[in-house]
């Protein structure tokens, strides 16, 4: 996953591994493309429309929506053309026009977004709508935690991968440097979560 920050003004930008591209907003509204890159869904706790747990989805596509948010739009195609190197800022090009538009492939199924995250002194994490967390550390290492699955991926600087058990009681010994990152993440959650800002772990990985 790729992302920058830029939330003393705006917010964070990010692209997905499913090319999906997305900004969230300091306000903590949010915005995610779909993959074909013509729709894209607006997320917003005060909005009528389709609503998911404590947040309201509008489904619309770039030829299609609220002059309100226009500026958003927009905001979301300068993260996108910097996430993919350009140096000015370089407007989204449609393959498409409304006449021949795509249809929506996932009718029922919400393209996943990221609903919150923290920077903290070693790592940031996001925490993500289809409940998945990433801990992207500053060596570039990084972890997977999938809620309910039991089990944390871990990808080292080199690219490496390795899946372990949450509640593997030997991981402190087998594996110091995971276990301390593992127990970094947690502290960085539940300070999240609690909206706290200060993470005292002050563990060497």
């Amino acid at each position: 996953m790729q992302f920058v920050d830029f939330s003393s003004k705006y917010g964070l930008g990010y692209k997905l591994s499913n090319g999906s591209y997305g900004v969230l907003f300091n306000d903590s509204t949010k915005i995610i493309t779909h993959p074909n890159m013509f729709h894209f869904d607006y997320i917003d706790r005060n909005r009528s429309c389709q609503a998911s747990a404590d947040e309201k989805i509008c489904k619309y596509d770039f030829f299609d929506y609220p002059e309100a948010i226009n500026k958003k739009v927009v905001l979301l195609q300068h993260f996108k053309s910097y996430l993919d190197g350009n140096q000015k800022f370089k407007p989204l090009e449609f393959a498409f026009t409304k006449e021949n538009a795509p249809a929506r492939e996932d009718q029922g199924v919400q393209v996943p977004y990221i609903k919150k995250w923290k920077r903290a002194r070693k790592a940031i994490l996001l925490r993500n709508s289809n409940k998945m967390i990433q801990v992207l550390f500053q060596d570039q290492s990084e972890l997977i935690l999938c809620s309910g699955s039991g089990v944390v991926t871990f990808v080292n600087a080199k690219k490496e991968i390795k899946t372990v058990s949450v509640n593997n009681s030997s991981l402190e010994f087998d594996d110091p440097s995971l276990y301390k990152r593992l127990q970094y993440a947690k502290e960085v959650l539940v300070q999240m979560m609690s909206g706290n800002t200060a993470v005292t772990a002050a563990s060497t990985f």
